[in-house]
């Protein structure tokens, strides 16, 4: 994927938020849907079809907070926007 920022009116963004939130989806979801209907081009189905499983949440929780418990004493390590790019940027 290619990363785009966009400008959208407020009105906009709230019911972006709205239709994601009743469709189970994320705002990027519906952006890409709606582009792909603006070229006449049929979209992929998303991988958020299923509803969130609040147990396997509650893992992935439990998981992070057993890694915390081992982690070294001292500052948390900040992270940066640049730190998820491989590339220099």
């Amino acid at each position: 994927m290619v990363r785009k920022q966009v400008y959208i009116y407020p009105h906009q963004e709230a019911r972006l938020k709205a239709m994601a939130a009743a469709q189970l989806m994320s705002e990027a979801d519906l952006i890409r849907q709606a582009v792909d209907a603006f070229l006449g081009q049929p979209h992929p189905p998303t991988s958020n079809s299923l509803p969130p499983d609040e147990a396997a949440w509650q893992e992935v929780l439990a998981s992070f907070a057993a890694v915390r418990e081992r982690s070294l004493p001292g500052a948390p390590h900040r992270w940066t926007r640049e730190d998820y790019y491989d590339e220099q940027r």
